[in-house]
């Protein structure tokens, strides 16, 4: 993420990058401290640009960040069940995720509610946010079909309803 914040900073003046989660160990990151304050060294540069939250258990609070978001970028290197995406994707934020099953294969659709990018590629990451940072019209079509995909795919509705149709299937 900071390699590709740090590619893009200079062109876009007024984008700005807001890290949300764990930034040391205390916090529950399991990057070292030096490790991370090396990879966060790109972003030395752009610090008008980058604020830092760190942990945040405010449901709130979370919510308010990404209601002021355009987009949620989310390079993992390894997931489960992507909550933060999909979260985001409620919001009807459009998503730029890592191309890892946990991602891919439950929440975020490639090209339709976000764009996905290979695991540790900062380039493909940096075009992936460049695209959909220019390109207004494409982040709102991709937040409203992430939106309604965590609606129909996700909500307690449509689960209730899967497991009837199970059910009366089983029945027949």
């Amino acid at each position: 993420m900071a390699q590709a914040f740090a590619a893009l900073g200079g062109k876009h003046q007024k984008w700005f990058l807001w890290l949300v989660g764990p930034m040391s160990q205390a916090e529950g990151c399991a990057t070292n401290g030096r490790a991370l304050a090396e990879m966060m060294a790109p972003l030395q540069q752009f610090r008008t640009q980058v604020r830092s939250f760190g942990r945040i258990n405010d449901r709130g609070e979370i919510r308010r960040l990404l209601g002021a978001s355009d987009l949620f970028v989310f390079p993992t290197r390894r997931e489960g069940m992507p909550l933060a995406p999909m979260e985001a994707m409620a919001m009807g934020l459009p998503v730029v995720v890592s191309r890892i099953p946990g991602v891919t294969d439950v929440a975020s659709v490639d090209q339709k509610t976000g764009l996905l990018v290979p695991v540790g590629d900062a380039e493909a990451l940096a075009r992936a946010m460049e695209q959909l940072g220019e390109d207004t019209a494409q982040r709102a079509t991709y937040g409203n079909n992430a939106k309604q995909r965590i609606r129909t795919e996700f909500s307690w509705r449509g689960h209730i309803t899967r497991w009837e149709r199970v059910y009366s299937q089983g029945e027949a």
